[in-house]
């Protein structure tokens, strides 16, 4: 007698991966806290540009001044 084989379906006898290990949940934390870093960064980068430009003496070197020096 033969053993009765069906085929396998999709993901069937595969573990459902739903849970979370805790070195992605410190990774995941890792990434946020770097992201939160580097987009304050770039706003400060942003708002000391904006600072400058905006700035009342603000102006643009000609040819003639940077040649002169």
């Amino acid at each position: 007698m033969k053993p009765h084989l069906r085929p396998l379906g999709w993901g069937a006898g595969k573990m459902a991966l739903s849970r979370q290990h805790d070195m992605h949940k410190r990774r995941f934390s890792r990434n946020l806290g770097l992201g939160v870093v580097l987009a304050g960064f770039v706003v400060l980068v942003f708002l000391l540009t904006v600072a400058k430009v905006t700035d009342d003496g603000f102006e643009m070197q000609s040819q003639q001044t940077q040649e002169g020096n």
